[in-house]
Formats: C-alpha cells, sequence, structure tokens
C-alpha cells in the first residue's frame, strides 16, 4: 500500500464535514459546459461547492463560466485531464469529491444518493453509481445493460473494460488521496481506469444500480481514437503486473483482461460506430435490424460474420498471439 502523505505542516486545513466539492475540467467543451454548471447547481444535496478548471481552453469557457456566481473559476496551461481533475482537488475543500467531466451532466439526485450510500458504507475508498448515454443534442441513446458489481472490483476492473462508465458516477473519500496521491498526469485517456485499479487494489469499494449521471457521446469524445485508448488502457492494465503476477487469480484476471483491451475493446467499438453511422444515417426502423445483426455476429463469431468482423477478428487474434508471446517471454525473465 502506498504511503501516506504526510499533513503535519502547518498550511493543512482540514476538509469541510460533509461538503461535496465537484470538479469539472474543462478543455474547449464551452458547449457543453453550461449543462454540465446547471446540473450540479440543481442538486438536491445543496452542501457542495463546484470548482471548473480551465485547462487553458481557447472557445468562451471562462465566459461559460462567468455567468454562473456560485462557480469557482481556476485556469492553468493546457496540461491535459488528469493535470486538470489533481488542480481542482488541490483547490477543493470537501469531505468528499466528485469529478464530472465538462460535457457531462449529474442528475438532480446525484450527490444525495452518493452520499447516503457512502454513509452507509464508511469503509469504502468510493461508491460509485450508473448512468445513461446521452448525444450531443440531449437525447437519451439506448445502451447496453450496466454492470452491477457487488464484490471483487479489483479482479472485476483486471478483466478488462470497466464497469464504471463515466467518471461523474463515483463520489469519493477525501482521505484515500492521501494514500492513491491523484490521477496520473502521463495519461489522458483511460486515467479514470488506472486510478480505480489503485484505488481496489488495497481499498474496498461499493457500487450500486442506481443511475445518478448522464455520460454524453458527441464526435469530440477522446475514447473515439480506439487505437489510442487501447494503448493508454493497456498501460493502465500493464501497470498492476507486479502486483497482480504473485497471486494465481489476479494472474488469471490480469491475463484476460489483456485478451480483453487487445481484440474485445475494438470490436466493441467498431459495433458502436457502426450503431452510431445507422442512428444518424439510415431510417429509424433500420437501426434495429444492422445494429442487432452487427452484434449478434459479433458475439457469436459464427461462419456467417460479416467478411470486415472476420478480418478484423483474425488480424487481432494473430497480433495479440505475437504480442502474448513476447509477453510470455519476458515474464521468463522476470
Amino acid at each position: 500500500m502506498a504511503e501516506p502523505v504526510d499533513r503535519s505542516a502547518e498550511n493543512y486545513t482540514p476538509p469541510r464535514a460533509n461538503l461535496v466539492s465537484v470538479v469539472i475540467p474543462c478543455y474547449n467543451h464551452a458547449q457543453f459546459l453550461a449543462h454540465a454548471i446547471k446540473s450540479v447547481l440543481a442538486q438536491s444535496y445543496s452542501n457542495f461547492e463546484l470548482i471548473v478548471v480551465d485547462d487553458g481552453s481557447t472557445d468562451d469557457t471562462a465566459e461559460v463560466v462567468r455567468h454562473y456566481s456560485p462557480v469557482r473559476y481556476v485556469y492553468q496551461e493546457n496540461a491535459g485531464r488528469s493535470s486538470a481533475r489533481n488542480t481542482g482537488l488541490q483547490q477543493s475543500r470537501g469531505e468528499f469529491l466528485v469529478f464530472l467531466d465538462a460535457d457531462d451532466r449529474l442528475l438532480p439526485h446525484a450527490l444525495e444518493v452518493g452520499v447516503s450510500c457512502m454513509r452507509q458504507h464508511p469503509e469504502c475508498a468510493f461508491v460509485s453509481g450508473h448512468c445513461r448515454v446521452i448525444d450531443s443534442a440531449n437525447a437519451v441513446l439506448a445502451s447496453p445493460r450496466q454492470r452491477h458489481i457487488q464484490h471483487e472490483h479489483y479482479i472485476e476492473l483486471l478483466r478488462g473494460g470497466s464497469y464504471i462508465w463515466c467518471p461523474a458516477t463515483v463520489l469519493y473519500q477525501r482521505h484515500v488521496f492521501d494514500f492513491v496521491h491523484g490521477f496520473d498526469p502521463t495519461l489522458n485517456m483511460a486515467e479514470d481506469y488506472d486510478f480505480y485499479l489503485r484505488i481496489t487494489k488495497d481499498f474496498p469499494v461499493h457500487s450500486y444500480n442506481r443511475v445518478i449521471a448522464e455520460y454524453r457521446q458527441h464526435s469530440s469524445n477522446t475514447s473515439r481514437d480506439v487505437s489510442a485508448m487501447e494503448r493508454a488502457a493497456l498501460a493502465a492494465h500493464g501497470a498492476q503486473w507486479d502486483f497482480a503476477k504473485g497471486n494465481n487469480r489476479y494472474r488469471e484476471a490480469y491475463d484476460i483482461g489483456t485478451r480483453v483491451w487487445q481484440i474485445d475493446y475494438p470490436l466493441q467499438q467498431m459495433v458502436s460506430r457502426i450503431r452510431e453511422v445507422v442512428r444518424e444515417q439510415l431510417p429509424p426502423d433500420a437501426i434495429v435490424a444492422v445494429a442487432t445483426v452487427a452484434t449478434a455476429n459479433y458475439f457469436a463469431r459464427r461462419p456467417g460474420e460479416p467478411r470486415i468482423f472476420r478480418r478484423r477478428t483474425k488480424a487481432m487474434r494473430e497480433n495479440y498471439s505475437r504480442k502474448e508471446q513476447k509477453v510470455r517471454s519476458q515474464r521468463a525473465l522476470d
């Protein structure tokens, strides 16, 4: 377990009990920022502070914030989302923290539900709920069922993917940041996945199945760069090897996760993009037929798969085999 931060310095100020600090990192998302801010100001839980960290935006981010007097505005030169979140953490004063991306929204009961859940599970480093998916026009989109994980959260994360779809669904206890020292500034993709792994390997967490946030899909999502996202996720995943290799169950989950990120994740994103194209360019009655056929063929992996899926799957499997051989060779040297 990481060593805690020394808080004996004279300038240390203890957090404010029951206060929730909501941190919104923003880089050129002024078109969505007002929606995010309004969603916080509309919370049924009133004991919160709201901090917007402008990560060197070149759009109207600062002007948007000026319309909302309760918001604390912090500017920094562009350093990435992880750095902006860490800046917000340093500026915050709450016992609890929520990180809301500028293009997402909280539902009105989000903070109330999160704090109530944390009070029921005070031993946990964080509690997390579910989200629904919306588009740039705020329309709710169809999405797969979100899994409810009740135990062994670290193993579940090691197996690849993340049961936490949206960072805003997580409410943290502040003291966990004394041990897990913020978001990795070298990661600007999958930094939340990396953070969840670092926390859950040492601390208990809890998840509940209430929807408390809206995750927005749009053309500027960083996750749309599938190759970059895959590399970042594998880097975060790979950072767990030294810890996982000494436990058979962790090692098994780790190997499964490697295959998921290298093979399954790109295919899942391909299916999502097909759904997006269908939704935007084909008649409404074609959505279910095309998306269902693509999804069924992807999961079944039968001879009747579309050629693009067969070619991509074969190439990915061959690529994974080469990577797996390299990894196994390296492990033998370890």
